[in-house]
C-alpha cells in the first residue's frame, strides 16, 4: 500500500497492489462530504502477482507514476499516469431505470448521428467477463447505476469531428 495525492486535489489517497486479482488500485479520497465513499479506480490489471511498488514521478512530467516489481521472476514494470485532455475523455452514465445485464461495453467513433454504417474507429471493446479472476464481472465493476465510468481515449490516428459512441 502507498499513500499519495494521486489526483493532486490536496487529499491523501490510498494506492494498493492486489496480488490475488493481479491488479493495482487507486482508492480516491472523497474528503469529508457526508455519505461519500472511497472509490476504487483500476490502475492496471493482469500483472501477475504485483509485489513491492513505489509512486514517484519517474518521467518528471508532474504526476505520480507506478514503479513495481512482479513477484514472479522479479520483473520490474512501470505504469505511467496519463492525464488526458478533456476533449479526450467521455463520461458514461446509466439511467436509474437501467436494469439490463451488460455483456459488452464498446466505444467507437461516428461521423454522424444517428449512427449508420461502419464506425470511423473502434476505441475499445470490453467483454463483461471475470478476466482477472476476482469473482466479479469486469464491466460491472466500472459501470453501473450511480457509478459513472470515465473513458480516456488514445489517439487512433484519425482527424475530423466525431461523436464518441458508448454501446452496451
Amino acid at each position: 500500500m502507498w499513500l499519495a495525492d494521486i489526483d493532486q486535489d490536496g487529499l491523501m489517497d490510498v494506492i494498493s497492489a492486489d496480488q490475488t486479482a493481479h491488479r493495482g488500485v487507486w482508492h480516491m479520497n472523497p474528503g469529508v462530504a457526508a455519505n461519500t465513499q472511497w472509490r476504487g479506480n483500476l490502475i492496471f490489471r493482469n500483472i501477475r502477482l504485483p509485489g513491492d511498488f513505489a509512486m514517484n514521478d519517474i518521467d518528471n512530467d508532474g504526476d505520480l507514476d507506478w514503479l513495481g516489481i512482479s513477484m514472479t521472476r522479479g520483473q520490474a514494470y512501470t505504469v505511467e499516469q496519463v492525464v488526458p485532455h478533456t476533449s479526450l475523455v467521455a463520461r458514461v452514465s446509466l439511467p436509474e431505470s437501467f436494469d439490463s445485464t451488460i455483456t459488452k461495453l464498446m466505444f467507437t467513433l461516428a461521423t454522424e448521428l444517428p449512427v449508420t454504417g461502419v464506425p470511423a474507429a473502434i476505441l475499445a471493446t470490453n467483454e463483461n467477463v471475470d478476466a482477472d479472476g476476482d469473482g466479479l464481472l469486469d464491466v460491472d465493476q466500472i459501470l453501473g447505476v450511480g457509478r459513472d465510468f470515465v473513458f480516456s481515449m488514445e489517439d487512433v490516428g484519425v482527424s475530423s469531428s466525431f461523436h464518441v459512441i458508448a454501446t452496451l
